[in-house]
């Protein structure tokens, strides 16, 4: 199922512990054995590419887990320092 999955995502998928792949805004971080982060910074259908491949696999959008938030301007370390 590797080759497939690598083929719908346009990069080979990663086999070894503590390894990453990337081409262009696509990345695949390897999690496990058969598992792995994909991040794609165009906003690209990750799941519509996986949907596609016509192997066994099972794909999990876990996009909306992640947020970033930006404090800054006077005062701004002790509204961190206050939040932790």
């Amino acid at each position: 199922a590797v080759a497939a999955l690598s083929k719908a995502l346009g990069l080979s998928l990663p086999l070894k512990p503590k390894t990453t792949a990337s081409q262009g805004n696509r990345a695949a971080l390897w999690i496990g054995p058969d598992e792995w982060l994909l991040i794609d910074a165009d906003g690209s259908s990750l799941m519509a590419d996986l949907a596609k491949v016509k192997v066994l696999h099972s794909a999990v959008d876990v996009s909306h887990r992640n947020v970033g938030i930006i404090v800054s301007g006077r005062g701004a370390d002790a509204v961190v320092n206050g939040g932790c």
